[in-house]
């Protein structure tokens, strides 16, 4: 453990994650890497052949295949994605089903407790900045929506655990977990599945 780490935990957290140290490595190192994203800093870009090819990665590992990827080029737009009840419950309830799968494996990688400690100190590592980054740029296209920026906010905290989560668990470079966390390190937002339509602002 680093002395970063150390000034985040108590002596009394230190001792009772004494044995989960191999995925306490992993969550920080997802926390490192959230840290190096520039969040949403490309959102409304062209979709190059490397960003097609981390959505169709990330799509298959979903289970949608045969999703058309379609471009979100204003925040306005997004808004309405974003906001819509009539959102594809099946992308969720795919998404849940990864996550509650890889807590599974987590947990035979870690303690239920030291999980917990790690999940919060990737939380406090990160969510503040992406918090922050989201708030600036919403300044900076003057996006006065309040209940967007927290949902693109939330957005990204729940990638960044799944992400988190795949690291502990070892898995490949293509489970979905990692596929959507590269999306949004690419600056994008993934929204969300409508119908046959992949939203990728």
């Amino acid at each position: 453990m680093t002395d970063q780490t150390s000034d985040t935990l108590s002596e009394d957290e230190l001792d009772t994650i004494a044995e989960d140290i191999p995925g306490m490595i992993a969550l920080r190192e997802a926390a490192h890497e959230a840290e190096r994203t520039a969040w949403f800093a490309d959102v409304g870009g062209p979709v190059t052949a490397s960003l097609k090819s981390t959505a169709q990665t990330y799509l298959d590992g979903l289970g949608f295949p045969h999703t058309d990827i379609a471009l979100v080029q204003t925040w306005e737009e997004a808004a309405g994605l974003a906001e819509n009840p009539e959102l594809d419950s099946l992308h969720w309830e795919a998404e849940e089903s990864i996550r509650a799968s890889l807590l599974d494996d987590v947990l035979s990688h870690m303690s239920e407790e030291g999980l917990t400690i790690g999940l919060n100190y990737l939380s406090a590592k990160t969510s503040p900045s992406i918090k922050s980054a989201t708030e600036d740029l919403g300044a900076l296209w003057d996006v006065e929506d309040e209940a967007l920026l927290t949902a693109a906010t939330g957005a990204a905290v729940h990638a960044v655990h799944l992400f988190a989560l795949s690291n502990v668990a070892e898995c490949e470079d293509t489970h979905p977990a990692k596929t959507k966390f590269r999306l949004f390190k690419a600056g994008r937002w993934p929204i969300s599945i409508t119908g046959n339509t992949f939203n990728l602002f």
